[in-house]
């Protein structure tokens, strides 16, 4: 990897004026001071002009972790450098083409803060490379160093607020409410894991009632416990942007909701969903559905349908399938 180097606005002013001071040797008398003033800049020159590209030189990647973070909330990353410790860089990621600014002048010692990532919009990048800039340690030159990287950055949208109960007045035939909808509590699944006595509260939908005849008690088939509860959402990208966005933010508020109770959410629209399981690996490939999925035109076509699920965006007319 190639240190690049350049001049800054201070090293021209100061090339400038070893110029001017050659040619005022060359045309006066006074040739012991010029020639003193000229061996200083071109010390100090070259002195900076080693030194700022040392600073980057043998400087390697070793760790970038970009978590997963939500539409318009800063983030902070881990950034790992290995080989020689650079000192007053300026840290940047090149995300989709674009140079993303995440720490000025970083020293990378103990006490040193995160790089942190500005804010960003709903979205599924790639991230290509670490781009790190010095100009120490006279400002006359710049140096740069294009660490590559292949990592996504997703940025999910930013879960919808819990308002518990608080509701507008009054909704017209366009208005919807998929902010303040808490995630239902999903159905049990079909599976059965063998046959047990009846308990109080059991459901008279799960007697089996030969079992029942043979053994002369109440038998009920029991359900598998894990993974059975199972809520079913249909999206529908047909929709203004705002709308969109307000959906997506509902679900990200329900896959959040996920974390310990045992429960599934299971999201169909058009081109695919996902499935989100009580654990991390399912969240993240939530997380980065969410990121890259977009509205399409009222002339596209419908999502699938699902008996009993609910559907959003939500209206007015009801939010059910079916």
């Amino acid at each position: 990897m190639r240190v690049r180097l350049r001049p800054t606005q201070l090293g021209a002013k100061g090339l400038l004026l070893l110029l001017a001071l050659i040619a005022a040797f060359l045309a006066t008398n006074y040739n012991n001071l010029f020639f003193l003033l000229i061996v200083f800049c071109t010390t100090v020159g070259g002195l900076g002009l080693c030194w700022t590209w040392g600073n980057l030189r043998g400087v390697t990647l070793l760790r970038l972790d970009a978590p997963p973070g939500p539409a318009g909330e800063a983030r902070a990353l881990g950034l790992e450098l290995g080989g020689r410790r650079p000192r007053a860089v300026s840290v940047a990621l090149l995300v989709d083409g674009e140079v993303v600014e995440v720490g000025d002048r970083l020293g990378f010692g103990s006490a040193e803060p995160a790089p942190l990532l500005p804010p960003r919009p709903r979205a599924l990048a790639q991230i290509t490379a670490v781009r790190l800039t010095s100009r120490f340690p006279f400002g006359l030159f710049r140096a740069r160093l294009d660490l590559p990287v292949a990592a996504e950055l997703v940025t999910h949208p930013a879960p919808a607020a819990n308002h518990h109960g608080h509701r507008r007045a009054a909704h017209t035939a366009t208005d919807d409410d998929d902010g303040d909808q808490p995630l239902p509590q999903g159905r049990r699944g079909s599976a059965v894991a063998g046959l047990r006595p009846f308990r109080s509260g059991d459901s008279f939908g799960d007697m089996h009632w030969k079992a029942t005849a043979r053994r002369g008690v109440p038998i009920v088939r029991e359900r598998e416990p894990e993974g059975d509860l199972r809520c079913d959402l249909v999206l529908d990208r047909r929709c203004p942007e705002q709308r969109f966005e307000r959906a997506l933010s509902r679900l990200m508020r329900d896959l959040a909701a996920l974390r310990g109770s045992g429960r599934s959410l299971v999201v169909h629209s058009q081109g695919g969903g996902f499935v989100a399981r009580d654990d991390r690996k399912s969240e993240l490939a939530a997380q980065r559905w969410l990121a890259a999925t977009t509205s399409l035109p009222a002339a596209a076509a419908p999502p699938p349908h699902v008996s009993g699920a609910e559907r959003l965006p939500r209206s007015g007319h009801g939010g059910r399938h079916g």
